[in-house]
């Protein structure tokens, strides 16, 4: 088993000032040819080496043994090799790596970052776009498809999902495999002697706690290194661990790759459905776990009785006189006052987050025309 070429680690480390996009790294040096260490298979034979992946490079860039240290567990201290390359460079390269993801400076404007971001696709292979709306305030999170940014018209094949609920689903089977360490065990063992693999388990248990109770940019690191693609279709999503990648975070150590087989494809069951006039696309579990309730379809329901209250407590308010109570207007009052009378079962379900996907608050406070039976209320809202 034999070290990267000093040659190869500095040219990676100057290609990343110059580019400076680990993405970008990535795909030059494949097409250059590059690749990890090749290791001898237990039978004798050499396997065939593979391109530098993220996981690698980031490793890599942020490896101090290249310039003469050695780190243990959160310290770095002096080794007895050479470097292989200067101080200046590596410090300009941890630099690089930690301004890569932008901070707003208002903190009235601070938003989550995107954790998926470049590692999302679709069925057609076009990487979905991470991107924020701004509404009423309030920042939200989507990953969009290039043609719904692209064409921005109506009618358009593409959508928006929801980054929370998407990069949620993401994270679970992702800290389901840190809690699994007969199946770590089994991946880090090629590498590993017995020793090293109850090491790697007491970091797997330590890196599944940080990432449930880390912040946003620390949940980002790690999916960024261990994942190399997110593929989105009809019905389910696929996530492509790299568990070479994973493997070295572990054992805290550089590991030469082998071959395709490195990489385990995680299927995730999901249901979509569009909603609204912007072709949003809702993500499911087939089960509603991972719901939330719907804040803006409680504030419709909660608005409604609180103007049923106000006509109704004695003080013989006309519908124009709690319209100016409440700093609306009339018509508003008239709309939504009818949603009080909604089904007791149905409005519990719409508080726990139960409601079927299509039904915004937009659309039911459209409804022009609400029956007054239950059961006509839920063949219509669809529950």
């Amino acid at each position: 088993m034999t070290k990267p070429k000093a040659q190869t680690v500095r040219h990676l480390f100057a290609r990343y000032l110059t580019l400076k996009s680990v993405r970008d790294l990535v795909d030059e040096v494949a097409s250059d040819g590059l690749s990890t260490r090749s290791r001898q298979r237990k039978d004798g034979s050499v396997a065939v080496t593979m391109p530098f992946g993220r996981g690698n490079l980031y490793h890599l860039l942020s490896n101090p043994i290249y310039i003469g240290k050695i780190r243990h567990k959160n310290h770095v201290y002096d080794g007895e090799h050479e470097p292989i390359v200067t101080s200046v460079t590596f410090e300009e390269a941890q630099t690089l790596r930690a301004s890569q993801a932008p901070r707003r400076r208002s903190s009235s404007n601070v938003t989550q970052p995107h954790l998926l971001t470049g590692l999302l696709f679709d069925e057609a292979g076009e990487k979905l776009r991470s991107v924020h709306a701004n509404k009423q305030g309030v920042r939200y999170r989507y990953y969009v498809s290039k043609q719904f940014v692209d064409q921005r018209r109506k009618g358009s094949e593409g959508c928006r999902l929801p980054a929370p609920a998407l990069e949620s689903l993401v994270e679970h089977p992702l800290n389901r495999i840190l809690s699994d360490h007969a199946q770590l065990s089994d991946w880090v063992g090629q590498w590993a002697d017995a020793g090293e693999i109850q090491s790697a388990m007491r970091r797997a248990d330590e890196m599944r706690l940080r990432s449930a109770s880390g912040t946003a940019d620390a949940k980002r690191s790690l999916l960024q290194k261990i994942v190399r693609r997110i593929t989105l279709k009809p019905g389910s999503l696929t996530i492509e661990l790299d568990r070479c990648s994973l493997s070295e975070l572990l054992l805290d150590r550089i590991l030469p790759s082998s071959d395709g087989s490195q990489v385990t494809s995680i299927e995730c069951p999901i249901g979509m459905k569009r909603r609204g006039v912007e072709t949003r696309i809702v993500l499911t579990d087939g089960s509603n776990s991972n719901r939330e309730p719907d804040g803006a379809l409680i504030d419709l329901l909660r608005r409604a009785h609180l103007y049923l209250a106000q006509l109704t407590d004695g003080a013989n308010r006309s519908l124009t006189d709690v319209a100016i109570l409440n700093g609306t207007d009339a018509s508003e009052v008239s709309r939504l006052l009818p949603f009080a009378f909604l089904a007791p079962k149905i409005a519990a379900n719409i508080v726990a987050g139960d409601q079927p996907v299509e039904l915004t608050a937009h659309r039911l406070s459209r409804l022009s025309d609400l029956p007054l039976a239950w059961t006509d209320q839920a063949a219509l809202l669809g529950f």
